[in-house]
């Protein structure tokens, strides 16, 4: 929201160098992550912006190109900041919903209170609020999911009618519907741009991706702190077994996001030395200077959710993430024993 947007900007001008508003809604200085430094000389291409007809603001760099939305900025660069912003927003769209008396005290239990005010999330089932005999959560139990995590799953008894009610005429033919697990996507504000789709029986794909918008097809975004060591999986569901985790849906790792976490985050790719696809992005990826989990040739699972029904715990998945990450020379060097294509 616009209205509250603006008065951060006017918090952050002290900390940004060459700080100046060029008019109603739009802001210029030195980016703080480049230096805005060019053959010496110090210049301003940081922006504060608001895009044409929207109700936010944007950040960008016209150096290194870093972009974001504002609160996605404040964030990563300016936490303590973001904390107020976060309550300001949640405190103008929620007074309806939560006691004004109450609101810091919820904001301080949970990190993006505002998940189900999201009314395409709203209109799903919960999987926390489910009986264990329910067949979702028998289907939960059976992967191993933790149970403190399902209250971030939903299902959906008529998949194609739900889609079409957020995407109309997504599916022309909804006579034969079904039930699936529903994985929403949502931003650090609890709006979902996407969901993932899993089915619980023969229906075929067995996963569908509904995309609502165009933002970055990123797991985990509600609940990631930047300020702490960050690990980005291929699966959602993958990331629900370790700590402050991304999921970026498939093994091509070099998105926005990522980049803008390269100094605190390692990449873990599925455990697949034989495929010619996942030893091609990891030689990539090592190149770039990410850090890289390689896991030794005696562990036998692809994924974190193989790990575990295999036995591990999540502490010993992430043990072994940890005891097997590496970056630049080294990172190569064990890459080039550790790929058997």
């Amino acid at each position: 929201m616009l209205h509250v947007d603006l008065p951060y900007v006017t918090r952050l001008s002290p900390y940004l160098e060459n700080f100046k508003q060029k008019n109603q809604y739009l802001w210029n200085y030195s980016c703080n992550i480049c230096g805005d430094v060019s053959k010496g000389r110090k210049k301003a291409r940081g922006y504060i912006y608001r895009p044409a007809g929207s109700n936010h603001l944007n950040v960008k760099c016209h150096h290194c190109s870093y972009s974001a939305s504002f609160g996605s900025y404040l964030k990563k660069f300016f936490p303590e900041v973001y904390k107020e912003y976060v309550f300001t927003r949640y405190e103008n769209t929620s007074k309806s919903h939560v006691p004004h008396k109450n609101i810091k005290e919820q904001f301080n239990t949970i990190v993006v209170p505002m998940q189900l005010e999201d009314s395409n999330v709203a209109k799903l089932k919960r999987c926390d609020s489910i009986s264990d005999t329910h067949p979702v959560a028998r289907f939960l139990a059976k992967r191993m999911i933790p149970k403190d995590k399902w209250n971030l799953l939903f299902y959906t008894t008529q998949f194609k009618k739900y889609v079409n009610s957020i995407i109309p005429n997504k599916f022309k033919d909804t006579s034969e519907d079904h039930p699936r697990l529903v994985i929403p996507y949502t931003n650090e504000h609890g709006k979902m741009f996407a969901f993932v789709a899993r089915a619980f029986g023969q229906e075929e794909p067995r996963y569908y991706t509904i995309k609502i918008d165009d933002t970055e097809k990123v797991f985990g975004l509600d609940r990631l702190d930047p300020s702490k060591k960050v690990y980005a999986v291929e699966g959602a569901i993958d990331s629900l077994f370790l700590p402050n985790t991304i999921a970026v849906s498939g093994a091509s790792f070099d998105c926005e996001t990522v980049r803008a976490l390269k100094s605190n985050i390692t990449l873990v790719f599925d455990n697949e030395p034989r495929s010619k696809e996942i030893v091609k992005i990891i030689d990539k990826h090592i190149k770039l200077g990410y850090k890289v989990a390689l896991l030794p040739h005696n562990i036998k699972t692809k994924d974190i959710n193989e790990h575990i029904l295999s036995g591990m715990t999540p502490k010993d998945v992430l043990d072994l993430i940890d005891a097997n990450t590496y970056q630049g020379t080294e990172a190569m060097l064990k890459f080039t024993m550790w790929k058997q294509v």
